[in-house]
């Protein structure tokens, strides 16, 4: 092969790496509008995320809601009354159950009270079955409300939540207290009681001690 033959062929490694240096520029931006597409998807779904809470919990502390909840307490106290719990047996529910109720709003609350001995122990419970965890500030607020309308004051309360965040706020009564409080009404829920409620709220964010149970 001539001199200037081999001569003609020696541009050709520049040009395979020219070649290469394109390909990995366009990789490169493929790459980059990649990060970029599926950083904009988590953004949407962050802000769908954030709009369905909004409007789940602007539901759930709504004054109709905590209407709803305190005009089915009474039925909740009755059935809990008539129906004491005396062993693991007696506190499996079904969603029949009238200890229980579903709002419209996907709040439950369940209403049980053990029997041991003299003592009456008094357990309310309040989740939201349709998300993956009931946030403290639903447990801690709804807990203290059904207690403030059952009569009981925020010294009787002990509060507790399980692995799945469900909130549970407790009391326990001696027999003596216990029947009075079976004879005693549900206080009535008015706007005023309720615009006092959310006060009290407002200056105290959180009321009690939280612990964790199995």
């Amino acid at each position: 092969m001539s001199q200037e033959t081999c001569g003609d062929l020696s541009p050709l490694p520049a040009a395979n790496s020219a070649t290469g240096g394109a390909k990995s520029i366009h990789a490169m931006c493929w790459l980059t509008i990649g990060i970029l597409l599926s950083s904009a998807l988590v953004l949407i779904l962050a802000s769908l995320w954030l709009l369905d809470s909004h409007r789940i919990y602007s539901r759930v502390f709504s004054d109709d809601h905590f209407h709803e909840v305190a005009t089915h307490l009474p039925a909740l106290k009755r059935a809990a009354l008539a129906r004491l719990v005396f062993s693991e047996s007696d506190a499996v529910c079904t969603p029949e159950d009238p200890r229980g109720m579903l709002t419209s709003a996907g709040l439950a609350v369940l209403y049980l009270i053990g029997c041991e001995g003299r003592w009456f122990h008094h357990d309310l419970s309040v989740s939201m079955p349709s998300r993956a965890y009931t946030i403290h500030t639903v447990g801690n607020r709804f807990g203290c409300f059904l207690a403030r309308l059952l009569g009981i004051g925020m010294e009787r309360l002990q509060f507790h939540f399980s692995s799945r965040r469900i909130h549970h706020t407790v009391f326990t009564l001696n027999a003596d207290e216990h029947r009075q409080f079976a004879d005693r009404s549900v206080t009535p829920l008015s706007p005023e009681q309720l615009a006092a409620f959310r006060r009290h709220w407002a200056l105290s964010r959180r009321m009690g001690s939280w612990q964790r149970i199995p």
